[in-house]
Protein backbone atom coordinates (compact mmCIF):
# COMPACT_ATOMS: atom_id res chain seq x y z
CA UNK A 1 0.00 0.00 0.00
CA UNK A 2 1.32 3.50 -0.68
CA UNK A 3 2.22 5.57 2.31
CA UNK A 4 3.55 2.81 4.52
CA UNK A 5 6.84 3.82 6.09
CA UNK A 6 8.55 0.53 5.55
CA UNK A 7 8.11 -2.39 3.22
CA UNK A 8 9.61 -5.90 2.93
CA UNK A 9 10.82 -5.08 -0.54
CA UNK A 10 12.97 -2.10 -1.39
CA UNK A 11 11.59 -0.45 -4.55
CA UNK A 12 13.98 0.44 -7.34
CA UNK A 13 15.31 3.97 -6.99
CA UNK A 14 14.19 6.43 -9.61
CA UNK A 15 17.11 8.27 -11.20
CA UNK A 16 16.55 11.58 -12.99
CA UNK A 17 19.43 13.77 -14.14
CA UNK A 18 18.48 17.38 -13.37
CA UNK A 19 20.67 20.36 -14.31
CA UNK A 20 22.91 21.59 -11.48
CA UNK A 21 21.01 23.86 -9.14
CA UNK A 22 17.65 22.99 -10.68
CA UNK A 23 14.70 21.95 -8.61
CA UNK A 24 14.74 18.14 -8.39
CA UNK A 25 12.25 16.34 -10.61
CA UNK A 26 12.23 13.40 -8.20
CA UNK A 27 13.03 13.07 -4.50
CA UNK A 28 12.99 9.66 -2.85
CA UNK A 29 11.30 9.68 0.56
CA UNK A 30 13.35 8.86 3.62
CA UNK A 31 12.14 5.53 4.98
CA UNK A 32 12.43 3.65 8.25
CA UNK A 33 14.25 0.43 9.16
CA UNK A 34 12.72 -2.15 11.50
CA UNK A 35 14.69 -2.65 14.73
CA UNK A 36 14.11 -4.77 17.81
CA UNK A 37 13.75 -1.99 20.37
CA UNK A 38 13.52 1.76 20.75
CA UNK A 39 16.75 3.69 21.50
CA UNK A 40 17.09 4.61 25.15
CA UNK A 41 19.57 7.49 24.82
CA UNK A 42 20.31 10.32 22.44
CA UNK A 43 18.89 13.61 21.23
CA UNK A 44 15.50 12.38 20.02
CA UNK A 45 12.45 14.31 18.98
CA UNK A 46 9.13 12.49 18.81
CA UNK A 47 6.45 12.86 16.16
CA UNK A 48 3.06 11.25 15.79
CA UNK A 49 2.92 8.56 13.10
CA UNK A 50 -0.38 9.28 11.41
CA UNK A 51 -2.34 6.30 10.12
CA UNK A 52 -2.38 7.29 6.45
CA UNK A 53 -0.47 7.28 3.17
CA UNK A 54 2.98 8.81 2.83
CA UNK A 55 2.84 11.65 0.31
CA UNK A 56 5.43 14.00 -1.17
CA UNK A 57 4.31 17.38 -2.45
CA UNK A 58 6.11 19.10 -5.30
CA UNK A 59 5.24 22.75 -5.94
CA UNK A 60 6.67 24.45 -9.01
CA UNK A 61 5.63 27.96 -10.05
CA UNK A 62 2.74 27.62 -7.62
CA UNK A 63 1.42 24.42 -9.20
CA UNK A 64 1.31 21.38 -6.91
CA UNK A 65 1.72 17.66 -7.50
CA UNK A 66 1.01 14.96 -4.93
CA UNK A 67 3.32 11.98 -5.30
CA UNK A 68 3.17 8.67 -3.45
CA UNK A 69 6.23 7.15 -1.82
CA UNK A 70 6.61 4.87 -4.86
CA UNK A 71 6.51 7.78 -7.30
CA UNK A 72 2.91 7.62 -8.50
CA UNK A 73 1.24 10.94 -9.32
CA UNK A 74 -2.02 11.08 -7.36
CA UNK A 75 -2.67 14.78 -7.90
CA UNK A 76 -5.87 14.23 -9.88
CA UNK A 77 -7.26 12.04 -7.09
CA UNK A 78 -7.15 14.90 -4.58
CA UNK A 79 -8.19 18.09 -6.41
CA UNK A 80 -9.41 19.91 -3.30
CA UNK A 81 -6.21 19.20 -1.40
CA UNK A 82 -4.16 20.28 -4.41
CA UNK A 83 -6.00 23.60 -4.54
CA UNK A 84 -5.42 24.16 -0.82
CA UNK A 85 -1.69 23.42 -1.18
CA UNK A 86 -1.40 25.81 -4.12
CA UNK A 87 -2.67 28.56 -1.83
CA UNK A 88 0.46 28.27 0.31
CA UNK A 89 2.70 31.38 0.10
CA UNK A 90 5.50 29.69 -1.87
CA UNK A 91 6.61 29.49 -5.49
CA UNK A 92 8.68 26.31 -5.43
CA UNK A 93 8.95 23.64 -2.75
CA UNK A 94 9.24 19.94 -1.96
CA UNK A 95 7.31 18.88 1.14
CA UNK A 96 7.12 15.52 2.90
CA UNK A 97 4.01 14.45 4.75
CA UNK A 98 1.17 12.02 5.19
CA UNK A 99 -2.40 12.20 3.93
CA UNK A 100 -5.17 11.08 6.26
CA UNK A 101 -8.90 11.23 6.83
CA UNK A 102 -9.94 12.31 10.33
CA UNK A 103 -12.91 10.71 12.05
CA UNK A 104 -15.48 12.42 14.27
CA UNK A 105 -13.05 12.29 17.19
CA UNK A 106 -10.38 14.07 15.16
CA UNK A 107 -8.07 11.06 14.86
CA UNK A 108 -6.83 9.45 11.62
CA UNK A 109 -9.03 6.68 10.24
CA UNK A 110 -7.17 4.46 7.78
CA UNK A 111 -10.29 2.64 6.61
CA UNK A 112 -11.96 5.97 5.90
CA UNK A 113 -8.92 7.01 3.87
CA UNK A 114 -9.05 3.82 1.80
CA UNK A 115 -12.78 4.27 1.27
CA UNK A 116 -12.28 7.89 0.19
CA UNK A 117 -10.00 6.80 -2.65
CA UNK A 118 -12.14 3.78 -3.51
CA UNK A 119 -15.30 5.92 -3.75
CA UNK A 120 -13.46 8.83 -5.38
CA UNK A 121 -14.67 11.11 -2.61
CA UNK A 122 -11.48 12.75 -1.40
CA UNK A 123 -12.62 16.24 -0.37
CA UNK A 124 -11.97 15.53 3.33
CA UNK A 125 -8.40 14.32 2.94
CA UNK A 126 -5.87 16.26 5.03
CA UNK A 127 -2.10 16.32 4.61
CA UNK A 128 0.09 16.59 7.73
CA UNK A 129 3.42 18.02 6.57
CA UNK A 130 6.44 17.15 8.71
CA UNK A 131 9.42 18.12 6.55
CA UNK A 132 10.54 20.52 3.86
CA UNK A 133 13.25 19.51 1.37
CA UNK A 134 13.38 22.38 -1.12
CA UNK A 135 12.29 26.00 -0.75
CA UNK A 136 12.25 28.67 -3.45
CA UNK A 137 15.42 27.66 -5.26
CA UNK A 138 17.29 26.25 -2.25
CA UNK A 139 17.92 22.60 -1.48
CA UNK A 140 17.49 22.38 2.30
CA UNK A 141 17.92 18.61 2.73
CA UNK A 142 21.43 19.09 4.13
CA UNK A 143 20.20 21.46 6.81
CA UNK A 144 19.55 20.07 10.30
CA UNK A 145 16.04 19.06 11.19
CA UNK A 146 15.40 21.97 13.56
CA UNK A 147 16.33 24.47 10.86
CA UNK A 148 14.09 22.78 8.31
CA UNK A 149 11.23 22.61 10.80
CA UNK A 150 11.54 26.36 11.39
CA UNK A 151 11.29 27.00 7.66
CA UNK A 152 8.33 24.65 7.42
CA UNK A 153 6.48 26.23 10.32
CA UNK A 154 6.75 29.69 8.76
CA UNK A 155 5.44 28.33 5.48
CA UNK A 156 2.56 26.38 7.04
CA UNK A 157 1.53 29.38 9.14
CA UNK A 158 0.41 30.84 5.82
CA UNK A 159 -1.92 27.95 5.04
CA UNK A 160 -5.51 28.86 4.26
CA UNK A 161 -8.04 26.40 5.60
CA UNK A 162 -7.60 23.09 7.45
CA UNK A 163 -6.42 20.72 4.70
CA UNK A 164 -2.64 21.29 4.72
CA UNK A 165 -1.43 21.13 8.33
CA UNK A 166 1.88 21.40 10.14
CA UNK A 167 2.76 18.13 11.89
CA UNK A 168 3.91 18.99 15.40
CA UNK A 169 6.71 17.51 17.47
CA UNK A 170 7.28 16.90 21.15
CA UNK A 171 10.37 16.63 23.32
CA UNK A 172 8.66 14.31 25.82
CA UNK A 173 10.66 11.33 26.94
CA UNK A 174 9.76 8.07 25.24
CA UNK A 175 7.95 6.69 28.29
CA UNK A 176 6.14 9.97 28.93
CA UNK A 177 4.87 10.03 25.39
CA UNK A 178 3.23 6.63 25.82
CA UNK A 179 1.55 7.63 29.07
CA UNK A 180 0.54 11.25 28.40
CA UNK A 181 -1.54 10.79 25.28
CA UNK A 182 -4.79 12.74 24.97
CA UNK A 183 -7.85 10.56 25.34
CA UNK A 184 -8.57 8.61 22.16
CA UNK A 185 -5.38 9.75 20.46
CA UNK A 186 -3.66 7.71 17.77
CA UNK A 187 -0.77 5.67 19.26
CA UNK A 188 1.45 5.12 16.23
CA UNK A 189 4.65 7.18 16.23
CA UNK A 190 7.68 8.16 14.26
CA UNK A 191 10.64 9.18 16.44
CA UNK A 192 13.26 11.42 14.89
CA UNK A 193 16.92 11.70 15.87
CA UNK A 194 18.13 15.26 15.37
CA UNK A 195 21.84 14.65 15.60
CA UNK A 196 23.10 12.40 12.80
CA UNK A 197 22.36 12.89 9.11
CA UNK A 198 20.62 15.01 6.49
CA UNK A 199 17.43 13.95 4.79
CA UNK A 200 18.19 10.96 2.56
CA UNK A 201 16.28 7.99 1.08
CA UNK A 202 18.54 5.25 2.45
CA UNK A 203 17.57 2.83 5.21
CA UNK A 204 20.92 2.78 7.03
CA UNK A 205 20.03 4.72 10.19
CA UNK A 206 16.32 5.51 10.20
CA UNK A 207 14.73 2.97 12.54
CA UNK A 208 11.28 1.51 13.08
CA UNK A 209 10.43 -0.31 16.30
CA UNK A 210 7.32 -2.44 16.77
CA UNK A 211 7.89 -3.34 20.42
CA UNK A 212 6.54 -0.15 22.03
CA UNK A 213 3.29 0.84 20.37
CA UNK A 214 4.92 0.89 16.94
CA UNK A 215 7.45 3.67 17.31
CA UNK A 216 9.23 4.80 14.16
CA UNK A 217 12.52 6.62 13.77
CA UNK A 218 14.34 8.62 11.15
CA UNK A 219 17.78 10.13 11.60
CA UNK A 220 18.97 13.51 10.40
CA UNK A 221 22.19 15.44 10.30
CA UNK A 222 24.11 16.89 13.21
CA UNK A 223 23.28 20.45 14.11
Amino acid sequence: MPGRWSTPRKPARRVVEDPPGAMPSVIEPQLATLVSRAPADGDWSYEIKYDGYRMLVRIEDGSAKLITRNGHDWTDRMPKLRKAIEALPVDDAWLDGEVVVLNAAGTPDFNALQNAFHRRSTADIVVFVFDILWLNGTDVRDQPLRARRQLLRVLMDGAEGPLPRFAGQTQLELHAMTTQLPSGHCIRYRVTLQAIRPYNPFRELPFKDRTLRRFEYRSLMQE
